[in-house]
């Protein structure tokens, strides 16, 4: 084979579209990396310990710790490097559950207000209906099936705890107090269930 041929057969096999991409793309997925890196700096440890990998983990960590401008970059920069051989979907899924505009926290948001709402349902309900639980009518049903649904979901929840935060914004609020308090310590746990 004379040189043109063998020049162009490695320009065909450079230039098949099937190939690597090029290298702006490689610069922007790397930007990409970078910034879901930075992002992954600011997560508190609790979170850092639920991600994928521990080579990961433990660069996160130091990259916490370095205080220094070059030395943290070059840190982000190996966290990249990590993140481009790292399976990204459970990383992305945790971060889109931290993220306040994203439409996977305001599906958690939303579903943790609907759990509130129907653990708090028997406000309105007769203070006997609430103390015998037994009258298939009354909010306690509604209650317990609330509480099943999040046991189910979160075997770690502690039911009672759940309960007696239920109970008392309902006594709060059918005594005529003030129940705000009672309803953020509902949301507050369950928050906490889901971190």
């Amino acid at each position: 084979m004379d040189e043109k041929g063998a020049t162009d057969k490695f320009l065909e096999n450079k230039l098949a579209p099937d190939d690597a991409p090029s290298k702006s793309q490689r610069k922007r997925e790397m930007k990409a990396l970078g910034i879901l890196a930075l992002r992954l700096t600011e997560l508190s440890k609790s979170h850092i310990e639920r991600l994928p990998g521990t080579d990961l983990k433990a660069a996160i960590l130091t990259a916490q710790s370095l205080t220094r401008g070059n030395a943290k970059r070059r840190q982000i920069q190996y966290i990249s490097k990590l993140l481009k051989t790292a399976d990204l979907a459970p990383i992305t899924a945790i971060l889109d559950r931290l993220d306040a505009g994203s439409v996977a926290h305001i599906k958690l948001f939303h579903q943790l207000e609907k759990w509130r709402e129907a653990l708090t349902a028997g406000a309105d309900a007769t203070s006997e209906g609430i103390s015998e639980g037994t009258s298939e009518g009354t909010p306690e049903g509604t209650l317990e099936e609330t509480l099943e649904e999040i046991c189910q979901r979160y075997p770690n929840t502690d039911r009672q705890h759940l309960r007696r935060l239920a109970r008392n914004a309902i006594a709060a609020k059918q005594a005529g107090r003030n129940h705000t308090t009672h309803l953020r310590k509902i949301f507050r746990y369950l928050k906490q269930l889901t971190e």
